[in-house]
């Protein structure tokens, strides 16, 4: 009788993933299927055609992009215009884009040294623009949206944005678990 409710249970966990497109379950993270909704209800005009072979290959576990040669590291320069926020600074890339024109919002996240490894599972939050764009980051977040890298102490997440009409505001609304840190950073162009 047990092993049947653990089979049951089992099967449960696994309808349930495959429902809200997770890759795990977890019994106490009830935001992940409130999370996936959103993404799924995007109309499709907004989203730029994304070749997933133009993406570099995955490491698996978190999806985390493997760098590229040439691709930029988390100890890249960072802008003069960028906005820092506690352990967070965050810019855009190009940092005043043409209207219309896709851009990348860079969130670095600067850790303690004592952090040997770190991955994009810590990270969780929004991107809201003022023309009515919403994406989920980090943990919930699209994985062909973003790139993640870490190295000596800092981490990178790289999030494509598709261009919109000219002085967009986004909000940036970023928490890790380990860091225990939540922070909101405005950009404006």
């Amino acid at each position: 009788m047990k092993h049947s409710k653990r089979i049951l249970l089992l099967l449960v966990a696994t309808a349930l993933c495959a429902c809200t497109g997770g890759s795990s379950f977890s019994g106490t993270d009830k935001k992940s299927t409130k999370q996936a909704a959103p993404a799924a209800a995007e109309p499709a005009a907004t989203r730029p055609a994304v070749d997933p072979a133009s993406r570099p290959p995955s490491l698996g576990k978190n999806d985390t992009p493997i760098p590229e040669e040439g691709a930029a590291e988390p100890d890249s320069e960072v802008p003069t215009e960028a906005v820092k926020k506690g352990s967070f600074t965050v810019w855009s890339e190009p940092s005043d884009p043409a209207p219309y024109q896709d851009y990348v919002v860079v969130i670095r996240v600067d850790l303690p040294e004592t952090i040997s490894t770190y991955e994009l599972t810590d990270l969780t939050g929004t991107l809201r623009g003022t023309d009515d764009y919403d994406q989920m980051l980090g943990r919930g977040g699209r994985p062909h949206d973003q790139e993640f890298s870490f190295s000596k102490g800092r981490a990178e997440l790289r999030v494509d944005v598709p261009g919109s009409w000219r002085h967009v505001r986004d909000t940036i609304h970023i928490r890790s678990d380990v860091l225990m840190e939540e922070e909101e950073i405005v950009i404006e162009f």
